[in-house]
């Protein structure tokens, strides 16, 4: 599992870098195009759900409904809970040191890169929060429920690719925040086990 997890994680990291030198810049300039046509604003309309509240609150709700009803949909809303909150807050934080220009600082000044050190919302691209919680619920669930993980998965990446047609992120976001929904959750399910609590999920 660990082996699993690093050469993944090393796929990923390499994508992140392929894109930021090779894809990000062509991709955010061919969506531009459609910015003001109905598919843009379509995608502008759901992207929001991939916001942290929208997994949060659900998985809270649940928890607290099924804590002492049922045991086993306790624990997976606490999974669910504890991957998007850790994700979503680590998320924040790399955010503010990275510093990452906005795809609209691109557009507008012509700036692409890093501002280390910053928190006004034009410099806090990477990675892409909506795609790290979005998937951070994603993965955690597909843990779980392996046989759905499919319909998990590809739900997160529609909300994922919103935010590069809605020219929120650049590609590279978006795989920067798979990469930390990912390493996070896999982190939650590990300390889950060791403490014995992941028996019967």
């Amino acid at each position: 599992m660990q082996r699993l997890i690093f050469y993944m994680s090393i796929v990923i990291f390499f994508m992140i870098i392929l894109s930021y030198y090779y894809f990000d810049i062509p991709v955010v300039e061919f969506f531009y195009g459609f910015k003001g046509t109905m598919m843009y604003e379509w995608f502008k309309k759901i992207t929001d759900i991939g916001k942290a509240e929208y997994q949060l609150i659900p998985a809270f709700v649940f928890y607290l409904y099924f804590r002492k009803k049922n045991s086993y949909y306790a624990k997976v809303a606490l999974i669910v809970f504890l991957s998007v909150a850790v994700a979503g807050l680590s998320t924040d934080l790399i955010k503010l040191i990275l510093g990452r220009y906005r795809p609209i600082e691109y557009f507008e000044y012509g700036n692409y890169g890093f501002q280390f050190f910053q928190i006004k919302g034009r410099y806090t691209s990477m990675p892409s929060g909506h795609t790290t919680t979005v998937f951070a619920a994603a993965f955690s669930l597909s843990m779980v429920f392996k046989r759905y993980s499919w319909i998990f998965i590809f739900f997160a990446f529609f909300i994922a690719f919103s935010r590069i047609v809605t020219l929120n992120h650049y590609p590279s976001d978006v795989l920067g925040g798979i990469l930390v929904a990912y390493l996070v959750t896999c982190f939650i399910f590990k300390i889950f086990k060791k403490k014995g609590l992941i028996d019967g999920i």
